[in-house]
């Protein structure tokens, strides 16, 4: 006998008993028949429930959309909050429309599920999408180690519809008598995933779904090995932040190729929807030795140096000058806090970060200073100096009139003092 979409989920409800759970409500059909069955549920296995939608602001029905969930919610009394991305997808489409609005709506889904205490965050993927998301993947260029498919679970994110295919939420929405809103850019093949559910996977159906098993047992072995490379080579990662990655670069350089590969790789998808090319950029600056760097996309940079291998975006290097009036005795930015004592105080001074040509006095490069230090790249570009005029009275990370500067520097979670 084949299982219902309520025998499916009740047999998924045990993992958010007791929980507080926020629900990804598009509208579609998917998702209105997820949190139509959890309202249904909450009272018999105790979990609060919230909903949140997401405008992505692209589409001229986005309004629409949002208004069909939010009265949804509020005839059914679940709480529902709306977060619009429009204008931050506007300024993030280096990598694509699709990948930009997928790191753009997950970001805002776990800021508003943190923002109310809940547990977990419930989208509505099914096992149709499995599938989906297998031949994209290999549409877009994936490697071995992310033909993994939609994990159940990643972090806040819970995934209890995998069971569940297309037969059956339709079967629940028409027996509920629910109409869904539809996206009309579903049918724009133009999208990688629209052409794989509208051209590719009718035409393997309709010579039989024998590829079906094939197809989650490749996905079940390369979560595998997935989990297996993460596991040896994740300990070489010494911070991993969104904007920022840096690596180890004595650990990473004991790494063998393939391990390499994984790693980087593992770090670029998590970021931006990168390319096989890319990659391979990436690997020949390892292999050339020395200070380097290179775009590798999404606003990113790839660096190999001394200490570290970075992937961090752009905006790291942006130029930056404040000006100290004669008299004042402390400058607090954001990234850091620089105080002065004696002569400097009454001193007009310029404080920036590095620039092509600077010298000390005596006239030395202050890059080549820094190289003899062995400063990384990514932290020469950044190091402050403090100047008059064209002479550099100090600088960051050398021994030059620290008798006058008190230095603490702060990015993310980190803190360092000169």
């Amino acid at each position: 006998m084949t299982l219902s979409f309520e025998d499916i989920l009740s047999a998924e409800l045990y993992k958010i008993k007791g929980k507080k759970v926020l629900v990804a409500f598009s509208g579609g059909k998917d998702s209105l028949a997820l949190l139509d069955f959890l309202n249904e549920s909450k009272d018999n296995f105790s979990f609060a429930l919230h909903a949140c939608h997401i405008n992505h602001g692209l589409r001229r029905e986005a309004s629409r959309d949002e208004e069909f969930c939010r009265g949804f919610c509020k005839a059914r009394d679940i709480p529902f909050v709306s977060v619009s991305i429009g204008e931050k997808l506007k300024r993030d489409l280096s990598s694509g429309t699709e990948d930009a609005a997928r790191r753009h709506r997950y970001a805002a889904l776990k800021e508003t599920a943190l923002s109310l205490g809940c547990d977990y965050i419930l989208t509505a993927h099914t096992s149709d999408d499995q599938i989906e998301s297998f031949f994209t993947d290999i549409y877009t260029g994936a490697s071995v180690f992310t033909l993994g498919g939609i994990r159940e679970k990643n972090g806040m994110v819970l995934r209890i519809m995998l069971g569940a295919g297309t037969f059956h939420v339709e079967d629940y929405l028409a027996r509920r008598g629910l109409v869904p809103v539809f996206d009309r850019s579903n049918n724009d093949t133009k999208f990688v995933r629209n052409k794989i559910r509208r051209k590719v996977l009718p035409a393997l159906y309709e010579a039989g779904g024998d590829f079906v098993p094939s197809v989650k047992r490749i996905q079940r072995d390369s979560a595998r090995l997935n989990d297996y490379f993460y596991k040896t080579t994740f300990s070489a990662v010494l911070s991993d932040e969104q904007d920022i990655v840096e690596i180890d670069a004595a650990k990473f350089n004991g790494f063998d190729g393939i391990e390499k590969e994984y790693l980087l790789g593992r770090i670029f998808s998590g970021r931006f929807r990168f390319t096989k090319a890319a990659l391979e950029e990436a690997l020949k600056l390892l292999d050339r030795g020395g200070s380097r760097r290179a775009d590798v996309g999404g606003g990113y940079c790839f660096e190999v140096s001394f200490s570290r291998i970075r992937l961090f975006k752009k905006f790291f290097l942006d130029a930056f000058l404040v000006e100290k009036e004669a008299g004042i005795d402390t400058i607090n930015v954001s990234d850091f806090r620089i105080k002065f004592r004696g002569g400097f105080v009454p001193s007009f001074l310029t404080v920036r970060n590095r620039r092509p040509g600077d010298r000390l006095p005596g006239g030395k490069k202050l890059k080549d200073a820094f190289i003899d230090r062995k400063i990384d790249l990514f932290d020469r570009d950044r190091a402050i100096v403090a100047a008059s005029g064209s002479d550099i009275l100090w600088a960051e990370y050398l021994d030059i009139n620290n008798e006058y500067v008190e230095f603490e520097r702060f990015s993310g979670d980190r803190k360092r003092r000169a």
